[in-house]
């Protein structure tokens, strides 16, 4: 049996900027999908996730759901997009009048079989983890390599193991220090924290936590280190915590011009919370297909031929980017302006 689940993505926002007190959210108040999980048409134990982006329109349906990224676009995208389109939903509201509202959430796809969890290792991925994880120990990684590739080709099913394989290959390309690489199997390892030992998860959200510091990426770094506070259950003293969010927003304000540089890999789409008021995108090599200001109550197109900055509304709230392009395409964003919430 295949069972769905849709995890809601939480928020916190800069205190530089008043709300308008009269926002009501969208919310789930139905889903109209068969009660009964799908049978499996076979014994696989794959699972798969993916992580969408999705307006909720005035009459409560979904409407220009994208795929940010997923295991597998095709097969477990297509059923999240699917499954999501039976939700029904109360509109989002201003002063008691229903706006268009953009919305995140991560799907899994996992599965049972006969009302038991798919949720072990099994001897062979853990045969190959064991191999992998001591050539990279070692600095052989010719041989990690081959052990990595045999891992998650040949033995990654579950989540629980697409997350153990994932959080090994961060280990590997860190080894290796090649980035790009590195910061998506951060990415992925963190879509899949949940399904990691607590002692990975921690690590996961402070590398993840780095990568986005790294790339100047500051209000997404907030988010995360948000996470890591509720997920390290004291571990990350009140103390900590707060210095450690007063010099990420330290450096959203000192950063009054600040440029991204984004690179589009394994058909991945890029989306970045924007902490300031006006955002302009500039393409240097590749194919940008879609590029628009996904924001709680508006959008905007982005136009990518002219680099046109774009200030943002006062009453839009908490805008976000989103950009998907071919492989290799490379874009830069730029944020200026006056801070705003996100």
């Amino acid at each position: 049996m295949k069972r769905y689940f849709f995890i809601a993505l939480g928020a916190f926002f800069l205190a530089q900027q008043t709300f308008a007190t009269s926002f009501i959210p969208a919310q789930r108040i139905q889903n109209q999908n068969s009660k009964q999980p799908k049978q499996t048409t076979d014994l696989s134990r794959l699972e798969g996730w993916t992580f969408i982006s999705y307006y909720v329109d005035k009459n409560g349906r979904v409407k220009d759901a994208e795929i940010i990224d997923s295991s597998n676009p095709d097969k477990f995208g297509g059923e999240a997009l699917f499954y999501l389109d039976g939700y029904r939903y109360s509109p989002a509201k201003i002063d008691d009048q229903p706006v268009e509202s953009a919305q995140v959430t991560f799907f899994t796809t996992d599965k049972s079989f006969k009302g038991n969890p798919n949720d072990g290792i099994s001897r062979g991925f853990k045969r190959h983890y064991n191999d992998a994880d001591n050539f990279i120990i070692k600095g052989n990684m010719e041989k990690a390599k081959e052990s990595l590739k045999t891992l998650v080709e040949d033995h990654a099913k579950n989540l629980t193991e697409q997350a153990l394989a994932t959080w090994l290959q961060s280990l590997y390309f860190f080894k290796l220090q090649d980035w790009p690489s590195y910061g998506s199997a951060v990415r992925t390892a963190h879509y899949l924290n949940n399904y990691l030992p607590i002692e990975m998860k921690l690590k996961t959200l402070q590398n993840r936590l780095q990568w986005h510091a790294f790339k100047r990426e500051f209000s997404d770094a907030l988010y995360v280190l948000n996470e890591l506070k509720i997920q390290s259950k004291g571990a990350l003293s009140d103390t900590q915590y707060q210095s450690m969010s007063e010099d990420i927003k330290a450096q959203i304000k000192t950063s009054e011009i600040n440029k991204i540089d984004v690179t589009v890999a394994n058909g991945r789409a890029w989306s970045h919370r924007l902490p300031r008021s006006t955002v302009n995108l500039t393409l240097h090599e590749g194919n940008i297909d879609f590029a628009e200001l996904r924001c709680e109550n508006g959008r905007h197109q982005l136009n990518t031929l002219t680099s046109e900055a774009f200030t943002i509304p006062d009453d839009f709230l908490k805008c976000s980017v989103f950009v998907k392009g071919a492989n290799g395409t490379r874009f830069s964003v730029i944020e200026s302006g006056e801070t705003r919430a996100f």
